[in-house]
């Protein structure tokens, strides 16, 4: 996934600059809400880390991470579906940033109001 939001709140934050940390924490929020209820429950995480690795990374299509292989090649269509969900949303943030905590559009915002539950 590209390293363009995650390297522009860390120096965001060692900047001190507290509209920058909120703008890009709300962009990476909305990026990561998809895969939420995987990486808030231990015991699904850890069944399923490897896989939602990958899927999140192919989705986002900043290098194949490969396919899945066993024993690492099952995962729930809906876990799936959030990975790769989320791997698609993170694109959006690596087209859409400029630079010096800037985007051209801000996403999460136009697709959270069209999409309340997003």
């Amino acid at each position: 996934m590209g390293p363009g939001p995650a390297c522009a709140i860390i120096e965001a934050i060692q900047q001190k600059n507290s509209q920058a940390i909120e703008t890009l924490a709300e962009a990476i929020d909305w990026a990561a809400t998809p895969i939420h209820p995987i990486v808030t429950d231990a015991e699904v995480f850890a069944s399923y880390n490897i896989q939602l690795e990958k899927l999140r990374i192919n989705a986002a299509g900043y290098c194949k991470a490969g396919p899945m292989r066993p024993p690492y090649n099952y995962m729930p269509e809906e876990l799936k579906l959030a990975a790769e969900e989320c791997g698609r949303r993170w694109a959006l943030l690596c087209k859409n940033y400029q630079g010096n905590f800037r985007f051209k559009k801000e996403v999460w915002k136009v697709l959270r109001s069209s999409h309340p539950s997003h």
